[in-house]
């Protein structure tokens, strides 16, 4: 995959980002958990940073992990796999910008929100890009 392609994925995964789609998925798999819909809150603004900043893993690195992964972030910076088909990419770039963008807000507790599992976020995540 090329720095262009990456960049016409990126385009098209912003085109697709839709905080109204996301929050919708995350409310209704969390009301199953009893929380509150109003409590639930999307980054949209961090997820569409992440995604214009995404970039692609170094050539070694993408040939050691391809087996294993499409994509990954850390909550600031998304890497993709290089070698991926231009479907592939937006769909990993979605993914990755909805990890540590989504939260539970806590007036209650010591911070204003609470972070997800990655377990309950692929729950969530995968059923959406389906």
């Amino acid at each position: 995959m090329s720095r262009d392609v990456l960049r016409e994925a990126k385009e098209r995964a912003l085109q697709t980002l839709s905080a109204e789609w996301i929050l919708d998925g995350f409310r209704a798999h969390l009301s199953r958990h009893g929380v509150p819909s109003d409590r639930v809150v999307f980054d949209y603004e961090d997820a569409v940073r992440r995604i214009r900043e995404a970039v692609l893993l170094p050539h070694a690195e993408s040939r050691a992990r391809e087996e294993e992964i499409n994509g990954e972030t850390d909550g600031d910076q998304i890497w993709i796999v290089r070698g991926l088909a231009f479907d592939e990419c937006v769909e990993t770039l979605l993914h990755e910008a909805m990890h540590d963008s989504v939260f539970v807000t806590r007036a209650t507790r010591s911070g204003a929100r609470k972070g997800l599992s990655c377990e309950l976020e692929h729950a969530v995540i995968y059923p959406l890009l389906g």
